[in-house]
């Protein structure tokens, strides 16, 4: 005998439950996506490459679940929907579990893989489980909403069905990139992701049932807490966490200067502080920036553009000196930082802009007088904007600079092929008629990922070598690159592909 409606009615979740719970399973792949991002990060750095692959194994665990979900929902309308509730609280749990594959697998992975393959690995990982009981559950939802709707209404239920998966998709993105990285930062919004599967699988019970979800549902987070804590999966590598990066601070002492403090954003060291000394400079490119401008101007430059604020390291040195600097920080936590825990003290010649750095430049027009220097220290290894190195910024760069002035950005590239270097050697070429590329004798023999300090200007710097001050006794020389490499454009700039080249 047929069942009504009616008899289906009691033993399955209402059909506006299961369209929430479609919305919900939705919204929490597409939240746990855009989380996963900054999770990797302090691993393997974000890039083109990182989004595409965690992008892509999101794709295709939905994919995935969706045809495994299709065959699981045949059979009776009660197996169906403690199917739903299973793929819902197992999605809670392999959530919750994305941190601790992460630390094993990057801990498996670390310096053994091509960086391409180390993120589809480390994305497969982390995503593609939970991903395929996220796409289980709309297959299995729709049954059981069909099976309670009148065969006229069934048009308008699918309808209701799909709006509701790509609403809670777009919200889900929404909430993640927005709110919950920013101000909950990456591992408590893990656990909010899994908050809502576990409270979706609860929702599709009747009340006796929901007793016994939820005290299996609490033995599984336990387990994978107690399995968490094996690997330190619970420790926030981050001192603090925006929705740009993952800032960490660590203590040192510099050599022969005294108490100095490291910034480390997502997984580079990207600068050194020290305490009493603004102008004892621990990195090396750093110093060399500081000499090529010493040495063009006979001190330090009037006024100068920071593409990136980072340590504020060279801003702090120079407005000590008695110059003046303009910094375009995208990320307003990284200023913070600086300002609290590395030194940096605001002064009149100071001025900071929280936005992109080619947007700022482009403003810095009008009775605005030119620019000594232009400093471009925006990129963080295999992370570089690419419309930060294209011929267009390039021109925009000659434009703010006074005629005298020059433009040096810090690339880190592969030291035996470094095809990105190249690149951006070439296309500065297109625009500047004096270009030359610096690199510290000391990774000439090397075969990692090295600085290369790229200047640029009107007139040659007239120096032919420079020498650092003890205790590092640094040296660096301009080295010529003879490698096939494109003009990058705002239409063609491909830096992944370039900084993958060199591997």
């Amino acid at each position: 005998m047929v069942q009504t409606v009616a008899a289906r009615s009691a033993f399955l979740p209402a059909p506006t439950v299961l369209v929430w719970l479609i919305a919900v399973s939705s919204a929490a792949a597409l939240m746990l996506e855009i989380v996963a991002g900054r999770l990797v990060a302090p691993f393997i750095g974000m890039s083109l490459h990182s989004w595409t692959a965690i992008i892509a194994v999101v794709l295709a665990g939905l994919s995935l679940g969706a045809l495994l979900g299709g065959r699981l929902a045949d059979g009776p309308l009660a197996r169906g929907r403690d199917r739903l509730v299973l793929a819902l609280g197992l999605a809670a749990v392999f959530t919750l579990l994305t941190p601790v594959l992460l630390r094993r697998t990057a801990s498996l992975t670390a310096g053994g893989l091509d960086p391409t393959l180390e993120v589809l690995v480390l994305a497969t990982a982390m995503l593609l489980v939970p991903s395929v009981f996220a796409g289980i559950v709309s297959p299995l939802a729709t049954r059981l909403a069909l099976a309670q709707t009148a065969a006229e209404d069934v048009g308008r239920m699918l309808g209701r069905i799909f709006a509701a998966g790509a609403a809670g998709s777009i919200v889900g993105t929404l909430l993640a990139g927005f709110v919950l990285i920013g101000f909950l930062g990456s591992l408590w919004s893990v656990i909010l992701i899994a908050g809502l599967y576990a409270l979706a699988a609860l929702s599709a019970l009747p009340g006796r049932g929901r007793w016994r979800a939820l005290a299996l549902l609490a033995a599984g987070g336990g387990a994978v807490y107690g399995v968490g804590l094996t690997l330190d999966a619970w420790r926030s590598p981050c001192n603090a966490e925006s929705a740009y990066s993952c800032i960490r601070i660590e203590d040192r002492q510099a050599l022969g200067a005294g108490p100095s403090r490291v910034l480390v954003i997502d997984h580079l060291v990207h600068g050194i502080n020290v305490r009493d000394h603004p102008d004892h400079f621990v990195m090396g490119y750093i110093e060399l920036v500081d000499l090529l401008a010493r040495h063009r101007f006979d001190g330090v430059p009037e006024r100068a553009f920071f593409v990136g604020g980072g340590a504020y390291t060279l801003p702090r040195a120079w407005l000590a000196a008695g110059g003046e600097a303009v910094v375009a920080e995208l990320d307003p936590l990284v200023t913070t930082t600086a300002i609290e825990r590395l030194w940096l003290e605001p002064a009149a010649g100071l001025v900071i802009h929280h936005q992109d750095a080619r947007v700022a430049l482009a403003a810095q027009q009008g009775d605005a007088r030119p620019f000594d220097l232009i400093f471009g220290d925006a990129f963080q290894d295999v992370t570089v904007p690419p419309h930060l190195v294209t011929v267009e910024f390039a021109e925009l760069v000659r434009d703010r600079l006074h005629p005298d002035g020059f433009y040096v950005i810090n690339v880190i590239d592969h030291a035996l092929e470094p095809r990105f270097a190249a690149a951006v050697a070439r296309t500065l070429a297109a625009v500047f008629p004096e270009v030359a590329i610096w690199r510290e004798r000391a990774d000439l023999a090397r075969s990692g990922r090295v600085n290369h300090v790229i200047t640029a200007s009107e007139r040659p710097l007239d120096l032919s070598a420079a020498e650092g001050a003890p205790p590092y006794n640094r040296q660096w020389h301009p080295i010529r690159l003879d490698l096939d490499a494109p003009i990058l454009t705002d239409d063609h700039s491909p830096v992944e592909r370039l900084l993958a080249a060199g591997r």
